[in-house]
């Protein structure tokens, strides 16, 4: 017996507002293809997808979620576009816990950076670089600044800094003092690696624990764990660069797939090779050869957008 998709299942639904920006934002084939493979790989994202599109059919005109739909010309900016919309599909489709679910997504996040872009932010003395598909926010109190990190990864300098800084992420706070660190946020999961100074994890569960240079540690809101190996090559990204220790390839094709749009894929047989190296990140086809030529691999191109990594 078949089940019929949840069109108002939260993460959908999120993910379905989330689509209808980025598509606005960048027509590229790239992100049409990325978005047909996100519609069929499920049948709860074509249900919300059509419910989005029916909308302004279901409401009266002078609804909240025909005016949130009719409002997304983008005169206003991705920001307050996308909030219009999350409010009027609320409607029908979760509401508050839809809005909490797309800001905690990071599809409201005030500062974002693309697939395979990295930008930097000018906070006066606080130094921040945001890496590839990084979203956060940034308030100000006082002498207090808080980073909001939503998803992605930041490399943040403050040993010029005279205020408070703390970068918040789902798992909880990271206070570091006159510090260079990276921080990276996947999920519920946050990644921390201390180059130079100090810093402090509070999780969200009460759990605390100080940090030295060199340390890298990761932590939810109930956990704190060591993470063994070089701290300062968490920053090779700053650099350009993407560095492997006898990494897995499938988990290489991963960090590296971060950074380019579309889809990498590994068969089983290639998977657990291992890849050793220093490779730029500037030209993502040509670290592809290099790993062809080095391990004896075949990189099928099934469309521009659309790789696969296999056995020779």
């Amino acid at each position: 017996m078949s089940t019929r998709p949840d069109p108002r299942k939260p993460d959908a639904v999120a993910q379905a507002a989330g689509w209808l920006v980025r598509l606005e934002r960048d027509d590229s084939a790239a992100t049409r293809e990325a978005w047909q493979r996100w519609y069929a790989a499920d049948p709860s994202h074509a249900a919300v997808w059509q419910r989005f599109a029916l909308l302004q059919e279901a409401v009266p005109a002078n609804g909240a979620a025909a005016a949130a739909l009719g409002a997304i010309d983008f005169q206003h900016g991705r920001r307050r576009a996308l909030k219009l919309l999350v409010a009027g599909a609320g409607i029908g489709l979760g509401g508050p816990l839809l809005y909490g679910r797309a800001q905690e997504a990071g599809w409201l996040a005030a500062y974002r950076s693309a697939t395979g872009e990295q930008r930097s932010l000018a906070l006066n003395d606080v130094a921040l670089m945001m890496n590839t598909d990084t979203a956060l926010d940034v308030t100000r109190d006082g002498r207090r600044l808080d980073i909001a990190l939503r998803e992605g990864e930041i490399m943040l300098d403050t040993r010029a800094a005279d205020p408070a800084v703390r970068i918040l992420t789902r798992g909880g706070c990271i206070v570091p003092t006159r510090a260079r660190l990276v921080v990276r946020a996947q999920g519920p999961q946050t990644r921390v690696a201390l180059e130079a100074g100090q810093a402090a994890i509070a999780t969200r569960g009460d759990l605390n624990q100080e940090l030295r240079a060199g340390d890298v540690r990761r932590f939810s809101a109930h956990q704190i764990a060591e993470v063994t190996g070089w701290a300062g090559r968490e920053f090779a990204w700053v650099q350009g660069m993407l560095i492997a220790d006898d990494m897995p390839l499938d988990a290489f094709l991963a960090e590296l797939a971060r950074y380019r749009p579309g889809l990498i894929q590994c068969d089983d047989r290639a998977a657990a090779l291992r890849v050793n190296g220093s490779f730029r990140l500037k030209d993502t086809d040509q670290v592809l050869e290099a790993l062809a030529a080095t391990l004896g691999l075949r990189i099928q191109y099934r469309t521009r957008y659309w790789v696969r990594v296999e056995s020779a």
